[in-house]
């Protein structure tokens, strides 16, 4: 009977200490699901950046080439 009661108490540390590691590791996920959200969030704010900035500039390659006091250039044959 004695040592029953020992794996009991054996198997309740077991219990409690699997618990404890199971909940720091639910911390330490849904902290890195938070980062890593931060992360694509900036990743698609970036993106959106890029693509204005793009676009500004192909309107602006678009818009010298159809000045009209645009000084052109010839091959020389």
């Amino acid at each position: 009977m004695m040592s029953q009661n020992r794996q009991e108490e054996k198997d309740r540390e077991r219990a409690g200490n699997d618990y404890k590691v199971n909940l720091k590791t639910e911390i330490i996920i849904e902290d890195l699901y938070g980062k890593l959200s931060e992360i694509l969030s900036t990743q698609r704010k970036i993106q959106r950046v890029l693509k204005e900035l793009t676009t500004e500039e192909k309107t602006k390659t678009r818009d010298y080439k159809s000045f009209p006091g645009r000084i052109k250039t010839y091959a020389k044959p």
